[in-house]
């Protein structure tokens, strides 16, 4: 019987020291979410991809048009 008592005492401690370090996880998780809610969403990414091609598209094209790009 001791030596039940004394092997759940062991496994109480185990489960204590475990718990410990999950006491951190809320702080944890709230540095986390705060990181994630400064990067760009997808719509930023795609309207930003989407302007740059259109800005380069319009310069090349007012480039070909004023004989810049033309081929001699």
């Amino acid at each position: 019987m001791e030596a039940r008592v004394a092997k759940l005492e062991a496994h109480v401690e185990h489960i204590r020291s475990e718990l410990g370090k999950l006491s951190t996880l809320p702080m944890d998780m709230a540095v986390l979410k705060t990181r994630v809610d400064h990067l760009p969403t997808k719509g930023f990414i795609i309207t930003s991809a989407i302007s740059t091609v259109t800005a380069v598209v319009g310069l090349l094209a007012l480039l070909s048009r004023l004989g810049i790009l033309a081929a001699h």
